[in-house]
C-alpha cells in the first residue's frame, strides 16, 4: 500500500519533533549534570603556605589548570578563563578573588555576565600524623540550557574530574616540581591508523 504524500510529511514531521525533543532533553541532562557541585580532596606533603602560594601564583595557576582552561592574569585578583569547546568555539569569562586567608582557603567567583557562571574554593587543613596538608577544591559551575551545557559536557569531566586534575597536578607541582607529560614521550603517542602506517 503506497503512503499518501500527506501521510509521509506528517511521519517526518513526527520523526523531526521526536528528534528535537531528544535534543532538548540530551542540553537539559548536559546542563544538570554540569551544574552539580565538585568537590575533591587530596592529602599533599608540603605546607599550606607553600600550596596557597603556588595557586595564587598566576603563571602556576595557569599551569594547574591547563587541561580544561587556559587562565589568564588581568589584575592581582582577577583571571580569565577561555575553554575551547567543539568546532573552534571558545568559551570565555571573568573570575575575581572574593576572599584569600594565606594557607587556609582561598574562594573566587566569576564575574557577572559570565558566559559560565561559576564559583569555587580551596581549603587547606593539616593531613594526620604530619604527614603535610589536606587540600579540598570545589568548584560548582552554573551553565545554561544549550550549547554550553554541551561545551562542558564535551570535556566528560563535569563533576569531579576537573577538581581532581587540578589537586592532583598541584601536589606534582608542590612535590616534585613539575607536572608529568607524556607529550615528549615517543612510546606514550597514539598510533597511527593502519592504513596511515602502510
Amino acid at each position: 500500500m503506497q503512503l499518501s504524500i500527506a501521510r509521509v510529511a506528517a511521519l517526518a514531521g513526527g520523526g523531526l519533533l521526536i528528534q528535537g525533543w531528544r535534543t532538548h532533553r540530551r542540553r537539559v541532562r548536559a546542563a544538570e549534570a554540569a551544574s552539580r557541585p565538585m568537590q575533591r580532596s587530596l592529602t599533599i606533603g608540603k605546607a599550606p603556605e607553600v600550596l596557597h602560594s603556588l595557586w595564587r601564583n598566576p603563571e602556576t595557576l595557569r599551569v594547574l589548570m591547563a587541561h580544561f582552561a587556559d587562565v589568564t592574569p588581568l589584575d592581582a585578583d582577577t583571571t580569565r578563563w577561555t575553554v575551547k569547546g567543539l568546532l573552534g568555539r571558545t568559551l570565555s569569562w571573568d573570575s575575581r578573588i572574593v576572599e584569600d586567608v594565606p594557607g587556609e582557603r582561598l574562594r573566587w567567583t566569576s564575574l557577572p555576565g559570565a558566559a559560565l557562571p561559576h564559583e569555587g574554593s580551596l581549603t587547606f587543613h593539616p593531613a594526620p600524623a604530619d604527614w603535610g596538608t589536606v587540600a579540598t577544591l570545589r568548584m560548582h559551575f552554573r551553565p545554561k540550557v544549550g550549547r554550553i551545557a554541551e561545551l562542558v559536557q564535551r570535556f566528560e569531566t563535569v563533576p569531579g574530574l576537573i577538581a581532581l586534575r587540578s589537586l592532583r597536578r598541584l601536589k606534582a607541582l608542590a612535590e616534585a616540581g613539575e607536572i608529568p607529560t607524556t607529550e615528549k614521550n615517543p612510546s606514550t603517542r597514539r598510533s597511527a591508523p593502519a592504513d596511515a602506517r602502510s
